[in-house]
């Protein structure tokens, strides 16, 4: 019985690995995507509040508000801290990360024509930061809770996805601001895990079992994203809508599996799996819509982006064995996960400005992210982001500085031990960027 166990234990997590996409793989190159430099590095998405090198991203139209001729630099540290509470034992465990990474470069220039305004502007700069991190251990029960094995299990995930992006903006009438930006994108993901499992109990027909994954993903990808803009007095109008994004990626990942039997600890099973694929993503058309009021001392803004979630194609040359024995295409499987389990979203973004003088403004906002998956308790349904910044000028120079606090909980099921961790999920982001006026 004991042996039994082992050997569908062994095919379970090699049929896994082999085929390690799934819908979850397949949604998080584009999970959270937003822009890290100048005002986005507050604002995000919101719209109608970016008039600065980001908006090559969150509304090109917005280009040819600026007026100005700019050249933008921005850097950014990171901090990321996750507790986790294992199901089933009192005790939690805490992990930290830190690391700083180069936020973006851009340059504008802008070209006064018959009415208006023309802006062009060309950008690289990050989108996205994967890190995550999970770290958990204790004791679980097993055998439906009448006996207990000790287990440790460690993830930790790191990378960013940049784009360059060239764009034109201009005032196709009066008040009325038209843009486009061509983004290209490159970027890479390490993803780790290690887990481990003792049996002092001998339940199983192993002592010590240990099980490491590496999956290092590089991403390359285009699309196009299109807005516009209408001013009228003291309120502003923002419709964007990209193209849907196709990343292309390359996937090295490697398995490592060691079981060491009950009686003298010698290694019993060692198995070592390593493979590169070739597979494509595809993250259909997303739009947003957002709102806005000025005044001589207050900007306000709310933005709305909608998500097609469900609507993500998985795309690859690798091959399964169906139930009727036929040869099939995996990504069919996939993409059937992707329909069932992901639905559509929204974001909802809140900002203001406030003008404390010609010199100096306080930047604030609130960012409401609900998550994509179906049928999940409402406790773990939603992320919450706030940002606050300072923007100061001296003479033809600027300077943004902001922070940006993440906070998110996760119900993690880890199908190697068949256990539950709570995860609580907190990623602090320090950005600063230079902004030189010509």
């Amino acid at each position: 019985m004991k042996i039994k166990k082992i050997v569908l234990c062994v095919l379970v997590i090699t049929y896994n690995l082999i085929y390690s996409q799934s819908f979850e793989d397949a949604l998080r190159p584009f999970k959270y995507i937003s822009p890290e430099i100048g005002y986005s590095s507050v604002f995000n998405s919101n719209a109608t509040l970016i008039r600065d090198i980001s908006s090559l991203y969150t509304n090109p139209a917005n280009l040819a508000l600026i007026n100005k001729s700019q050249i933008y630099f921005s850097f950014q540290n990171n901090t990321v801290k996750q507790y986790a509470e294992p199901y089933g034992i009192a005790n939690s465990s805490f992990k930290q990360s830190d690391y700083s990474n180069f936020s973006g470069v851009g340059v504008i220039w802008d070209v006064p024509v018959y009415r208006g305004n023309l802006a062009i502007g060309v950008s690289y700069f990050s989108v996205s930061n994967y890190d995550m991190l999970l770290k958990s251990e204790g004791i679980y029960p097993v055998n439906n809770g009448t006996e207990n094995v000790y287990n440790n299990y460690t993830i930790s995930e790191n990378g960013l996805l940049y784009v360059l992006s060239i764009g034109t903006s201009v005032e196709f009438r009066k008040n009325l601001f038209l843009g486009a930006s061509f983004n290209k994108y490159d970027g890479y993901r390490n993803y780790d895990f290690n887990g481990y499992e003792i049996d002092t109990l001998d339940i199983y027909a192993h002592y010590y079992w240990n099980y490491i994954e590496k999956i290092e993903p590089t991403y390359t990808g285009r699309n196009i994203t299109a807005g516009m803009t209408y001013v009228y007095k003291s309120f502003i109008y923002g419709v964007r809508i990209s193209s849907p994004l196709k990343l292309n990626s390359t996937e090295n990942f490697k398995i490592e599996e060691r079981v060491i039997e009950d009686d003298n600890k010698n290694i019993l099973l060692l198995n070592s799996y390593s493979d590169t694929t070739d597979y494509s993503m595809k993250y259909p058309i997303e739009y947003s819509v957002s709102f806005g009021y000025k005044s001589t001392a207050l900007e306000l803004s709310l933005n709305t982006t909608f998500h097609s979630w469900n609507d993500i194609k998985f795309f690859s040359n690798l091959y399964e064995i169906d139930d009727n024995n036929d040869t099939v295409k995996i990504d069919r499987r996939i993409n059937r996960e992707i329909r069932s389990n992901l639905k559509q979203t929204y974001d909802i973004d809140f900002g203001l400005i406030f003008h404390a003088t010609t010199n100096v403004d306080f930047l604030f906002n609130y960012q409401l992210r609900t998550k994509p998956y179906k049928d999940i308790n409402s406790e773990f349904r939603n992320i919450n982001q706030i940002s606050m910044g300072i923007k100061f000028s001296i003479g033809n120079l600027d300077i943004i500085t902001s922070y940006k606090f993440i906070t998110s909980k996760d119900l993690i099921e880890i199908y190697y031990f068949g256990t539950q961790t709570s995860q609580r999920l907190q990623k602090h982001r320090f950005n600063i960027t230079t902004v030189l006026n010509m």
